[in-house]
């Protein structure tokens, strides 16, 4: 595995800012500004509080590194800082930045800055929309600093299971330009990238099948790329769901325990591939019983053997 003997330099990356809107309020709503205002005063804390703290400046002689992480519904905010937090604790002595964009629903067109792709448009984003929000996040996160390593986490192809023209060659093709473009645009050949291989939940589906063909093709065919698995990944709100999705497939969206699981397989890979390390033979490391689940809350947890 190639390493960089010192990072190159980021360009400027510019990014769009938001037009100027005017807004009139009806005479009938001004009492309710107050607690407008409290509401939105609280949830700027705490998105401040989950992202923004983390991301500042850090002493003049702590390095820093980037972790950037997209993707559909299966990577929200959650799995993104559990990812962070699990590097934190395996490089103490430096800083770790965090870029996350992801939105549910969304195709792999969306990332694609493919000139076949231009023109398209899904939900109201253009093709490539999604790429252009990942490379702002990121200039903003990085503020003009230089990390000293990268990583690109990617959690995305369920939303591809109902287009009939999806293979595993077509979607391969999109990631590889969608990684390759990055370290171009950041400048960085040394971005390391961990691909998620999508769960089972329905891999009757062709289309579904040739997404998780296509992902674990790229990480092997790629340099600096490796994948992990998620399909023992919980998912459910039962116990009995639970189990079913840890032993057959899982459903669509992984819950609390699934997300953990998945951001501690993520953490290992970045941190194994920081360091140099090999590829592990097993995707599925750590393995689920080697990370601690909290039960979800809306599952009983069974009392102790004699206890009432």
């Amino acid at each position: 595995m190639h390493h960089s003997s010192s990072p190159s330099r980021l360009p400027h990356l510019p990014f769009a800012s938001p037009s100027p809107r005017t807004t009139t309020l009806h005479p009938s709503s001004l009492f309710r500004l107050p607690h407008l205002l409290v509401a939105c005063l609280v949830l700027v804390f705490a998105e401040t509080a989950a992202a923004g703290d983390a991301n500042a400046p850090a002493a003049a002689d702590k390095p820093i590194r980037l972790l950037i992480c997209s993707g559909q519904s299966n990577m929200p905010t959650t799995t993104a800082i559990g990812v962070r937090t699990a590097l934190e604790k395996s490089f103490p002595d430096e800083q770790i930045l965090l870029a996350h964009v992801a939105k549910g629903g969304l195709p792999i067109i969306l990332w694609s800055k493919l000139p076949e792709h231009a023109g398209l448009i899904h939900d109201s984003i253009p093709a490539g929309g999604m790429y252009d929000k990942v490379i702002a996040e990121v200039t903003k996160v990085l503020a003009g600093r230089q990390p000293k390593s990268l990583a690109f986490c990617w959690l995305q192809g369920e939303a591809e299971r109902g287009n009939v023209k999806t293979t595993s060659e077509g979607y391969a093709s999109i990631l590889t330009s969608i990684i390759t473009r990055l370290r171009s645009d950041l400048g960085r050949d040394d971005l390391d990238a961990v691909i998620a291989r999508i769960s089972d939940a329905q891999n009757n589906r062709p289309a579904w099948k040739a997404v998780r063909e296509g992902q674990v093709a790229v990480a092997a065919n790629s340099p600096r790329c490796r994948w992990i698995d998620t399909d023992d990944a919980p998912s459910g709100d039962t116990p009995e769901k639970i189990a079913a999705s840890i032993a057959g497939p899982n459903d669509i969206h992984y819950n609390q325990q699934g997300r953990e699981l998945i951001a501690r397989r993520f953490a290992a890979a970045v941190a194994a591939a920081w360091r140099g390390e090999p590829e592990p033979a097993d995707p599925n490391t750590p393995s689920a019983s080697d990370v601690t689940l909290p039960a979800p809350a809306s599952v009983p947890v069974p009392a102790p053997d004699g206890a009432k």
